[in-house]
């Protein structure tokens, strides 16, 4: 496993940096030391040692909703070919402060494509951090609004953000007096399939602008077509979100790492486990049959169905 996924270990659960241990981290760590390895004078254990650093992709960090609702994000209506050739319309997010792009499962699934499988972790505000470990990195082709086609590289997630307000532009950007030569705009918004990142610098920078008072939204003009952002009537934003990420395709954790984690990890070896008697025997019967029986598969259990007789009466049909 590399650092990167020992690292995403680590950080999902809370454990200090230097001795693996709970409920402390590493500025306050009593049993802090230098790693040492190759001469690292940096305090964390030796098996998170890197040279070159986390493989990261650093990713996102963007306003994800406005609960009254006057808040336009960038986002813009276009359209993602499938297997097929066929074109399906999505709705896309432009993000500059991220630089890396996310690409919802639901969406792939729907297009029936497929990529790399990786391990991938997000980091988002106050350092909460999750661990998506089906996800993959694959290519996307999306039909701009100028009609070129355009091909994208992201990573998959089940939901790249919450929803987003949907607005009818061609019935809403005549209200201000700049926007109103804008060409013909699609309605955007709602549930956001693809959130472009800086990974795709060329595609998301503006080459063309409309702006207009302080309190009123602008218009950006990119590769991929004219998108209208910012404030549309008074309200303020009190929701945000925000997500860092970087990508690994190792998803095995290597036997010395889940041994230095054991000790703090593993409570069964010091007794806590409660035996007592105080279960009938139906009741113990169950618990032993459960199990006996409960298989773990790929995804999730396969448990058997606790009966309290053997063969159950069925209903006629």
């Amino acid at each position: 496993m590399p650092v990167a996924g020992r690292m995403t270990f680590l950080m999902v659960r809370g454990l200090c940096y230097c001795c693996f241990g709970v409920r402390h981290g590493d500025s306050n760590c009593s049993f802090k030391k230098e790693c040492g390895k190759d001469g690292c004078k940096a305090f964390h254990h030796p098996l998170i040692h890197t040279d070159r650093g986390l493989p990261e992709r650093t990713g996102t960090s963007h306003s994800a909703r406005a609960p009254s609702g006057t808040i336009a994000f960038g986002v813009i209506r276009l359209d993602a070919m499938n297997a097929d050739g066929e074109l399906v319309p999505i709705n896309v997010m432009l993000d500059a402060g991220s630089n890396t792009t996310f690409i919802r499962e639901g969406l792939v699934r729907s297009l029936r494509i497929s990529g790399e499988r990786q391990t991938l972790r997000v980091q988002g505000v106050a350092d909460a951090a999750s661990t998506h470990p089906n996800s993959e990195e694959l290519f996307l082709q999306l039909m701009t609004a100028f009609g070129d086609m355009v091909t994208l590289k992201g990573s998959t997630l089940k939901t790249v953000t919450q929803p987003v307000p949907v607005y009818n532009w061609e019935q809403l950007h005549h209200r201000w007096t700049h926007l109103n030569d804008l060409p013909p705009l699609r309605s955007s918004g709602g549930r956001i399939d693809v959130l472009i990142g800086l990974n795709h610098t060329t595609l998301i920078t503006p080459t063309d602008y409309r702006l207009g008072a302080d309190d009123e939204p602008a218009a950006i003009k990119t590769r991929l077509g004219w998108t209208i952002l910012g404030v549309l009537g008074s309200g303020s934003t009190t929701e945000t979100l925000c997500h860092r990420a970087f990508a690994s395709p190792d998803v095995h954790i290597t036997a010395e790492l889940v041994e230095q984690l054991r000790r703090f990890c593993d409570t069964e070896s010091f007794g806590t486990e409660y035996q007592g008697a105080g279960m009938s025997t139906d009741d113990r019967r169950a618990v032993d049959r459960l199990d006996a029986e409960t298989k773990k598969l790929d995804v999730g259990y396969q448990a058997p169905i606790l009966w309290k007789d053997e063969e159950p009466p069925l209903l006629p049909d």
